[in-house]
This record gives C-alpha cells, sequence and structure tokens, in this order.
C-alpha cells in the first residue's frame, strides 16, 4: 500500500481544505475504523486515526477544514506501506540520504524542528519513544514522523 505525499495538496484519501467531515469519512474508509471528530475547545482540531499499521492526525487550525496531516511511522519494519515523497519512502530512506536528495532537488532546507521543507510545507522529524532503528550511536536512522501543511499552519504562516 503506498501513500503519495503530495506537496501543499495531500496525502493519500486526505486533501488539504477538504472539511473535517469529509476527512473524517474518508479516514473511517482507509482505517477501517470509526473516526470521530471531538472538538476539545480552543483553535485547534485534532483527529487522531489509527491505520493497522500507521498513526495519522488530521488538524484543523482555523474553521472545520483540514490544513494539516501528520503521519507517524509504521511499528512493524516488514509493514506493506509507504509513504512515498517523488518516489522515495520517507520512512525507509535514511535520515542523511532523504537531506542530500531533496536538496539536489533545491528544496530550501532548515533544520530549526526536524528537518523542515518549507517551499513544500513539510516538516521531518523524530518524535516517538518507540525504539526504531538507530546507529551504533543511538541516532535514528529513519524519520518518523512527517507533517504535511498547507500556509495557514501556524508554523508555516508567513514562512512562505
Amino acid at each position: 500500500m503506498d501513500f503519495e505525499i503530495l506537496p501543499r495538496q495531500g496525502i493519500g484519501p486526505f486533501t488539504l481544505g477538504m472539511t473535517m467531515e469529509n476527512a473524517a469519512g474518508a479516514a473511517a474508509e482507509w482505517a477501517g475504523t470509526e473516526v470521530r471528530l471531538e472538538d476539545s475547545g480552543g483553535d485547534e482540531l485534532k483527529v487522531p486515526v489509527r491505520h493497522p499499521h500507521f498513526l495519522a492526525v488530521l488538524v484543523a487550525n482555523e474553521g472545520t477544514r483540514l490544513n494539516a496531516v501528520i503521519v507517524r511511522r509504521f511499528r512493524d519494519e516488514d509493514a506493506p506501506v509507504r509513504v512515498l515523497l517523488n518516489g522515495t519512502d520517507v520512512f525507509r530512506t535514511p535520515i542523511e540520504d532523504l537531506h542530500s536528495a531533496l536538496e539536489a532537488q533545491g528544496h530550501e532546507l532548515q533544520e530549526e524542528h526536524g528537518l523542515e521543507v518549507l517551499d513544500l510545507g513539510l516538516i521531518f522529524s523524530n518524535e516517538s519513544s518507540f525504539e526504531y532503528p538507530e546507529d551504533d550511536e543511538g541516532v535514528p536512522l529513519y524519520f518518523d514522523t512527517v507533517l504535511l501543511s498547507d500556509n495557514n499552519h501556524p508554523f508555516f504562516q508567513g514562512r512562505w
């Protein structure tokens, strides 16, 4: 199963700008489970979606429209899923190789909050406490989280 990251557009069944109600419906079909929208108050609505192989979080920062998707890496190294950016599996490509490939493609990269690819509206990071593959010094070999956003996400406002 492949999920293609389309920068500033969407990933898998989720299109940035779709209503959260439609996103929850797509998530339920995609994950094979019911997904409920629950307003926690405040300005941000986050909806976790547990797929059998990984977790996605749908985010609406203002109003009721999806403006960010967070995807967390699968725990099973043999999971039959790939999260792709231009054909590159972002969760199985070593961090240094992904960094080099994005740099070679001419993207502006920053490393303040992980690997930020500002022109694509992406942030790759390591946020999990799960024990993913590491090098001899205990540094993760792969990113475990990717945030895909439009320019309404607070992190990207005014940065594009």
